[in-house]
């Protein structure tokens, strides 16, 4: 299922998926059970009440109709009586839809009605032993069931999806591979634009003293939202491998402007409270003098006119950014290297000049290389590529993890015969950018190569020594006059961003910006919007490219990385 962190958002993934087994089963008069398995005892108790607190909230239960629709079951003496409740669970009668267990099973149970089985944690299905134990209760056939075998759902976990794979000589492949290549005549070429640039050196040493410079713009760079996300499952077939898609929703905490501007104008009078007792009076602030009540609220709601907040209710991540901006208050002396970039001319490349790139067979079968093609490729491939190619489309054979067929040509929208994705980030934008309703939102796009086509200069500081280096966006998204270039990171850098990354953000930001003054002043329509992303952001990102408001959208690692650039340029003191 799709990341997140936040419980609630979690559990409404799986509170779905139970209440579409409901809708499915209530005409042949069954209730379905979702079995939730953890580790320990503590846990099991922890869980069921986290489950019966969000049942409560969600359905508008009483307490006591929240707990008669969730049965733990453990070896713990409180829980015995629930053992024994296990025998009815099946009928009419009861009211138990959720079973809350420990990993180790030990008593003997035949439960019927489960349809669904959720391993709270990876710890908790850890053994062949436990998987089949779990899945032993899940696969019960409900009583007088009558047609095509009914189904139990896994939730959240693929530990025995896979195939076990031989091992193989990869030195004996490394000669084996698919190239990469764009056709000049593909209708999907279009033209993007460059600047070459004079280059110039400078070096400065910031002093900090005093109070942070906080809120200084007046307001603080929020990522897009929306309190509404539309989310898709995947789900595997053990059988077949066939993929099933489940769509839903998720429904974000909101906040009112309000709340979140007191919350950050108490946080501000703690500050100060804490600062009084600092012998030196440069260290005693006073923020809430500064920056009152009414302050606050002009702060928030300017940050969410920016980020084109329609609803004026805040999520609950972005309300965590207002706080966040109220960190640190001190920070050491820094010495800074900029390379200052002007630009001299405008340069024009059509995506057909793209340089070809290839992958081998070893990369496929490890999947450390994904290939994505679509029925039209095989035509485009040099003759001594095509008998390996055979081998990498088998279905059966021994590279199936390393390549996508997009079975619609006309959802394969991009000039490139076929395309290489590195890692996993970089395969589920692809498979994105592949869906259909995503694909009749676009014109065109094209995947970068890693060097030499379109990149962009940038510097940083690598310990004492001054770095400079070029890097080529991943991605191109044409839709209209927009082209969006698109960074895809992993989600580890939204926590703690490297410092060559935001260098490269940096850098990124003011090309872009630069170059589309320089578009402006010509008289053309085009613009460009750069964006990092990662995955947390996808759903988002195509969210509002299916609803061509794209223009605008900034993502978490966006957000990240422009606060990261802004400490470094300032140290916020």
């Amino acid at each position: 299922m799709p990341e997140t962190d936040n419980q609630g958002e979690k559990w409404q993934l799986i509170y779905n998926r139970h209440q579409d087994w409901k809708k499915k089963l209530k005409k042949r008069g069954i209730r379905p059970l979702t079995i939730i398995v953890t580790k320990a005892i503590t846990d099991c108790k922890r869980v069921a009440e986290e489950l019966e607190d969000f049942l409560q909230e969600w359905e508008k239960l009483s307490t006591e109709q929240a707990k008669e629709k969730v049965l733990p079951v453990t070896s713990a003496k409180e829980h015995q009586p629930n053992v024994a409740k296990l025998k009815i669970v099946d009928s009419p009668a009861s009211k138990v839809e959720w079973i809350v267990s420990v990993a180790m099973l030990s008593e003997g149970w035949d439960v019927k009605n489960v349809f669904q089985i959720v391993p709270h944690e990876e710890r908790a299905f850890n053994s062949k032993l436990l998987i089949a134990q779990v899945l032993g209760r899940g696969l019960r056939r409900p009583e007088d069931w009558r047609g095509e075998d009914p189904i139990v759902t896994v939730f959240n976990h693929d530990a025995w999806s896979g195939r076990i794979k031989h091992l193989v000589n990869e030195i004996l492949e490394i000669e084996r591979r698919l190239t990469s290549t764009v056709s000049a005549t593909s209708p999907y070429n279009f033209t993007l634009n460059n600047l070459d640039y004079l280059r110039a050196e400078d070096t400065s040493e910031y002093a900090k003293k005093g109070e942070y410079r906080i809120f200084e713009q007046g307001f603080i760079e929020l990522p897009t939202q929306v309190e509404a996300e539309d989310v898709t499952i995947d789900f595997e077939r053990a059988v077949s491998g066939e993929h099933v898609k489940f769509k839903t929703k998720v429904l974000h905490k909101t906040w009112e402007a309000e709340v979140v501007a007191g919350q950050m104008y108490n946080r501000l009078v703690s500050i100060d409270e804490e600062s009084k007792d600092a012998e030196d009076p440069k260290d005693r602030t006073n923020y809430a003098t500064k920056f009152p009540l009414e302050k606050c609220e002009q702060i928030v709601r300017e940050s969410m006119k920016r980020a084109k907040n329609r609803t004026g209710r805040i999520t609950d991540e972005n309300r965590q950014k207002f706080l966040q901006a109220l960190g640190t208050l001190r920070r050491k002396a820094a010495k800074r290297v900029v390379y200052k970039l002007s630009p001299k001319a405008l340069v024009c490349v059509n995506t057909s000049e793209r340089q070809v790139e290839s992958c081998s067979a070893a990369e496929i079968r490890r999947a450390s290389k994904t290939v994505f093609y679509a029925p039209g490729s095989k035509s485009t491939l040099l003759d001594d590529q095509i008998e390996f190619f055979h081998e990498v489309e088998d279905e059966d054979g021994d590279y199936e993890k390393g390549r996508v067929l997009i079975t619609n040509d006309s959802n394969f929208k991009t000039p490139a015969n076929l395309i290489i994705a590195d890692m996993k980030p970089e395969r589920r934008f692809v498979r994105e950018l592949c869906k259909h309703e995503n694909a009749v939102s676009m014109d065109a796009w094209l995947k970068n190569t890693p060097v030499g086509f379109y990149f962009i200069e940038y510097a940083w500081k690598k310990g004492e020594h001054p770095k400079r280096g070029e890097f080529s966006p991943d991605f191109f998204l044409k839709q209209g006059e927009q082209i969006f270039v698109v960074e895809i990171k992993g989600d580890e850098e939204i926590k703690e961003p490297t410092l060559e990354n935001i260098k490269k953000y940096e850098y990124a930001q003011a090309h872009f910006q630069r170059l589309n003054e320089w578009i402006d002043k010509e008289g053309q329509s085009k613009r460009y919007q750069f964006n990092m992303l990662t995955s947390t952001s996808y759903n988002i990102f195509f969210q509002k490219l299916r609803e061509t408001d794209l223009s605008g959208f900034r993502s978490e690692l966006d957000v990240a990385m422009r606060k990261a650039v802004g400490d470094i340029r300032s140290d916020k003191l």
